[in-house]
């Protein structure tokens, strides 16, 4: 999935193909057009200024937050967001899968045999004793803190719950609803695994994207007033044995929203992919996640998620062993 550059990148392009002079109609002119009040002066304005300005940004959240004063900025900022993990969800090894559990999906889940949640869940089950039926109990001591908007963790382990332990769909979206997932910048809306909502999207929705999908996306300072999201991933930081960070930036507002102010058990150990990241962010990280006495916590590896989970299986999983 685009994260960072990449998805500003792909907003770029996307917002200069649709409002450059001669830019055609597309998703994102779509989107404001059927939104309320429909497409305005002012989201033109928004659309070019965010095109013409985000080549000097690390990402699109660092944009929408230097102009969170600026409204008509946000509107187009998260529809472009919206339109691009939509479009990135539909390009996946996932894409498949959101027709139904059949033999497309499998081969799909299949192939991703050495993703990394393959892993988690391989190692998971291992020594547990629980029941095929009883999948979600294979994640009763692990969370997840997304920072991403995409559904791909959903998507997986909804198919993967019905290839391997043979769920029916119905059961699969129950064990699912067990599995603690958050997302920290909000993310596109729920999955219509029971078809129970009509403002649930389906994994890779071609769909025009209406508000209700759109508004379900955070800046960063929409962020700081949700309380409840931030009291859920604050427990279970605070609450955490473990804490393994898979391709994570270290980006200083990240970090400070997981651990400003929270006191870490003390048997807490943590481990994090840093490929190619900045070694003043990862000096900063290991303060953070220091002791009481000032002794590091934190193991961070110049690997993928992959390898870091195979090279220190037996500390990440010892409490599940």
């Amino acid at each position: 999935m685009p994260v960072g550059s990449e998805l500003a990148r792909r907003i770029e392009d996307q917002l200069s193909e649709e409002f450059s002079q001669g830019g055609r109609n597309g998703p994102i002119k779509g989107a404001l057009m059927r939104s309320r009040g429909g497409m305005r002066s002012d989201d033109e304005r928004a659309a070019n200024q965010i095109r013409r300005s985000i080549f000097v940004q690390s990402s699109i959240d660092d944009l929408l937050h230097e102009w969170r004063d600026d409204a008509a900025m946000i509107r187009v900022g998260k529809i472009a967001i919206a339109n691009a993990i939509l479009s990135a969800e539909r390009q996946s090894d996932l894409a498949s899968t959101s027709i139904g559990a059949g033999e497309q999906a499998y081969a799909a889940i299949s192939a991703l045999r050495d993703c990394w949640l393959a892993f988690v869940l391989r190692n998971l089950r291992k020594g547990r004793g629980i029941g095929r039926r009883d999948v979600e109990k294979v994640f009763e001591e692990v969370a997840f803190i997304v920072f991403n908007y995409d559904r791909c963790i959903e998507q997986y382990l909804y198919c993967a719950f019905q290839s391997v332990a043979g769920l029916n769909p119905g059961s699969a979206a129950a064990a699912l609803a067990q599995v603690p997932i958050v997302h920290v910048y909000g993310d596109l809306g729920r999955l219509p695994f029971n078809a129970a909502n009509p403002h649930d999207i389906l994994f890779g929705s071609e769909d025009i994207i209406y508000e209700h999908a759109f508004n379900r996306i955070k800046t960063y300072t929409e962020e700081d007033h949700d309380e409840k999201n931030l009291k859920i991933i604050h427990t279970l930081v605070q609450n955490a044995e473990r804490i393994v960070f898979l391709g994570m930036g270290y980006h200083e507002r990240n970090m400070t929203l997981l651990f400003s102010g929270l006191q870490l058990r003390p048997n807490c150990k943590v481990w994090g992919t840093a490929r190619d990241v900045d070694e003043v962010r990862l000096q900063a990280v290991q303060s953070i996640l220091s002791t009481s006495e000032g002794r590091s916590r934190a193991r961070f590896e110049g690997a993928d998620c992959n390898s870091l989970l195979a090279r220190f299986t037996a500390d990440i999983f010892e409490s599940t062993l």
